[in-house]
């Protein structure tokens, strides 16, 4: 396999070309830009080694490198491979890049080797534990350190550690020191897009060394201060301005998306997360870059008015994912994800061959804003506490079962449901802090969907098509209806929804509404009963579209609440259901100044 280096180097370089008379022409050589660099060699290093190796020294720095490209380009496959790596090792070592996935998932297994720890010499590291904690001794242990590191390490450090902090100035000034005395690529940049160091006096100095840029991971971390360097992002800050309407008479409180595309240009950036999103009174809220070119944004709209929101170049701070999934093969390859809301899960391959005919969307409950999804999952497998007791923040009490669960899509012939059976494989989209997205693949009829979940929505967006049929089909989602109740089932003309029982209702006494929503329509909603119930399976209640062509998207939402947290009742639920309607009927308007 060829090298970084000489892919990177492939890349500026282009052949000659004769023309037919012969001669030689010289072709303008496209100069590769930072940002592909930074995207080029992570993904090439991605695509020939395993996340599953250990912690050694080299392996920490990728790790590290990694989660920086991470930070710049919100790629959800980046942070995915180093949470397998993290995992893999069972957190154990004192790794940046674990303290950099706890600030964004903060499960204190995460991080409890390292508060364990009495030896740590990475200044970096402890730059980060102090970040989390803000524990004084790893300021100490800093401060009795700093003085005899290089300029990569100072540079690692202080890009960790808060500016408040008492030693960031006499470390920045030996930094500056350092770089002086001996530039190299990395810290160099570091400190000019900070302002340490005067841009123009170095400028050369850069080029020189970026153009003996070699493949390691340093160059990824000074790639991605590269791309601040090329778009002047720190060193010349710019802005623009977004006004986002609200046509209805009713409050708004959603995520809204923008065109990064448009924002990259106003304010001439090359792209990645060099941003911030800052609210009317000035305070900066969180925003989420995603793969299809999407800037999100969640914003309050006061009913017929406008919210003014400011975006400029700046690094962004790091917000707490309100949206996360994963893929847990220590629990026979479920997906699970969540947000502020609720949770949900699907079935993958492991399951499928243990024999166990599990088909449709689970749903998870719970009555927190935090992520908690992770946490069930360490205690369930390693501290054998049941998911299936409520412990204070919700449970698994949804019964699934050979059914569609809650808003599976599924072909339908007459009365007869071709249940679908686990994924076969997956990718992550988007991962938080606003959006978590999904792509999966099915063996049977060439089945895709793209499932997502924003922060604040009840609602799943489910996209479903087939492209290994070969004539129109009908097409049908819903929810399932249990034996305990068959009567609380509403069916509308764009919706099903249920009061769900849980399966223990006579001690739980409570209900999870769940319901699928069809705005663009389906051509009838109904109920679709057994004769002779399945393990406490009465029937569905779905709405079906008929004659979906091979390849054609079928788009709906689908989603749940819980009595103990957000709708009290099923009344309540269905003014949700309303409202969420009527938002997608009447969107939010974003006009960029």
């Amino acid at each position: 396999m060829k090298t970084l280096a000489t892919v990177a180097i492939a890349l500026m370089m282009m052949p000659l070309t004769v023309s037919a008379a012969k001669a030689k022409k010289k072709q303008i050589v496209k100069k590769v830009s930072a940002i592909e660099v930074v995207g080029k060699m992570n993904d090439e290093y991605q695509a020939s080694h395993s996340p599953e190796v250990g912690t050694g020294s080299e392996e920490a720095a990728y790790f590290s490198a990694n989660m920086e490209a991470y930070r710049l380009t919100g790629n959800a496959r980046y942070l995915e491979y180093c949470d397998k790596w993290a995992r893999h090792n069972k957190w154990n070592g004192a790794m940046e890049a674990y303290l950099d996935l706890y600030e964004l998932n903060p499960d204190s297994y995460k991080i409890a080797s390292l508060l364990r720890a009495d030896n740590i010499q990475s200044l970096p590291v402890l730059a980060k534990l102090y970040k989390v904690t803000r524990c004084k001794k790893y300021l100490d242990l800093i401060a009795g350190a700093y003085t005899q590191a290089d300029a990569f390490t100072l540079a690692r450090t202080l890009d960790a550690l808060p500016s408040e902090a008492p030693q960031y100035g006499d470390i920045a000034e030996k930094l500056k020191g350092e770089v002086t005395a001996a530039p190299s690529l990395y810290p160099l940049l570091w400190t000019v897009n900070r302002g340490l160091l005067d841009k123009a006096k170095y400028a050369a100095t850069i080029e020189q060394l970026w153009s003996q840029r070699d493949n390691s991971s340093a160059t990824i971390l000074a790639a991605c201060e590269k791309v601040r360097y090329d778009d002047s992002t720190l060193v010349a800050p710019r802005s623009l301005t977004v006004e986002v309407k609200n046509p209805s008479g009713v409050q708004r409180q959603q995520v809204v998306e923008l065109c990064a595309a448009d924002i990259f240009k106003r304010l001439g950036i090359s792209g990645g997360r060099q941003f911030v999103v800052k609210n009317a009174i000035g305070n900066e809220i969180p925003s989420q870059l995603t793969h299809d070119g999407k800037i999100l944004v969640d914003v309050a709209v006061a009913p017929g008015s406008t919210a003014t929101l400011t975006i400029a170049t700046a690094l962004p701070k790091v917000y707490v994912n309100t949206c996360y999934g994963r893929m847990y093969p220590e629990r026979v390859d479920d997906i699970a994800w969540e947000n502020d809301r609720g949770a949900y899960r699907c079935y993958g391959p492991a399951l499928q061959r243990s024999g166990e005919d599990a088909f449709g969307n689970d749903v998870w409950v719970k009555n927190t804003p935090d992520l908690v999804v992770e946490s069930r999952y360490y205690n369930e497998l390693v501290n054998k506490l049941s998911y299936h007791i409520d412990r204070g923040y919700g449970l698994d009490c949804y019964k699934v079962g050979p059914t569609l669960g809650c808003g599976t899509p599924a072909i339908i012939e007459g009365e007869n449901i071709r249940f679908p059976y686990c994924w076969t494989s997956y990718e992550i989209l988007d991962n938080g802090p606003l959006r978590f997205a999904v792509r999966l693949d099915y063996g049977a009829n060439g089945e895709h969907r793209i499932l997502s979940l924003d922060k604040g929505s009840n609602f799943n967006k489910m996209t479903v098509w087939y492209d290994g049929i070969s004539a129109p089909v009908d097409v049908a989602s819903g929810v399932v209806i249990h034996t305990e109740d068959t009567e609380s089932v509403v069916l509308g003309k764009d919706f099903v929804q249920y009061a769900d029982p849980t399966d223990n209702p006579k001690n739980q006494n409570f209900q999870i509404y769940v319901a699928a929503i069809f705005p663009d329509g389906v051509d009838v909603t109904r109920k679709v009963m057994y004769q002779n119930p399945v393990r406490g399976n009465a029937g569905h209640a779905l709405g079906i579209k008929k004659g979906v062509q091979p390849g054609e998207k079928f788009t709906y939402y689908f989603g749940s609440a819980w009595s103990k947290y957000d709708c009290r009742t099923q009344a309540e639920w269905q003014q949700r259901i309303d409202t969420f309607k009527s938002a997608l009927a009447m969107p939010l308007e974003s006009i960029i100044k």
